[in-house]
């Protein structure tokens, strides 16, 4: 599907003080003349302007989440929101690190976090989360980090 532009007012990293876009936008071409949609860092039209449906980006999964891990979770379906799962994915000590087919791979710095996510309700809530931002049934698997 084609991206199409959307009305926002101003691109992220004005307000944040940096790209949230990371990794992302290093494989965007460069403009010769910027605009308002135009990123003061990299100098590409910042993602923000475009909306897609499904993403789809099967090698290069992991920069994806990386780059927009909070995102990700802030674009959750609505009744994950609010659980014990999504504490815990946003917490300091789980990351991404890979996505292999339609498995998306987590580190986790503490074992009990780890341990609370294999629990049948959790594991489908995660997976529902990540289905969601890929546009494609995934299953999230986690790995532990010492």
């Amino acid at each position: 599907m084609r991206p199409h532009r959307i009305e926002i007012d101003e691109v992220p990293c004005k307000k944040l003080g940096y790209c949230p876009y990371g990794y992302l936008v290093e494989e965007f071409l460069l403009k010769d003349e910027r605009d308002e949609q135009s990123c003061p860092v990299y100098g590409h039209d910042c993602p923000v302007f475009y909306a897609a449906e499904a993403v789809d980006v099967p090698e290069g999964g992991h920069l994806y989440l990386k780059a927009n891990w909070r995102g990700v979770l802030a674009s959750a379906p609505e009744e994950t929101r609010k659980t014990g799962t999504m504490a815990i994915l946003h917490s300091a000590g789980v990351k991404p690190v890979a996505v292999e087919g339609d498995t998306v791979i987590l580190s986790f710095r503490y074992a009990h976090h780890k341990a609370i996510m294999e629990q049948p309700i959790n594991q489908h809530i995660a997976d529902q989360i990540m289905s969601n931002a890929f546009g494609r049934p995934m299953h999230v698997w986690g790995e532990e980090v010492n």
